[in-house]
């Protein structure tokens, strides 16, 4: 078994372990992607023209939904 790595002597006094600077460092870029991702969803709910856009794209594909029904029911009425 290697004890030099559990050792005080294998690393110097002003640095901290490695398992800690690499803890620290994965905290740090988690943390910034966690902000990155939030920032980058706060822009897509705000966005009051995407919004607006979306809103009237559905409304437009629920009413041709509603005349594609209508076509389709004047045409089998009599059939059934």
């Amino acid at each position: 078994m290697n004890t030099a790595v559990f050792s005080t002597t294998a690393f110097s006094s002003t640095a901290p372990p490695l398992s800690a600077r690499g803890l620290a460092g994965w905290a740090v870029r988690t943390g910034r992607a966690l902000e990155r991702w939030g920032r980058a969803r706060a822009a897509r709910r705000g966005d009051r023209d995407r919004v607006l856009a979306q809103r009237a794209a559905a409304a437009a594909a629920e009413q041709a939904l509603a005349e594609r029904h209508v076509a389709y029911r004047s045409t089998t009425f009599g059939l059934m």
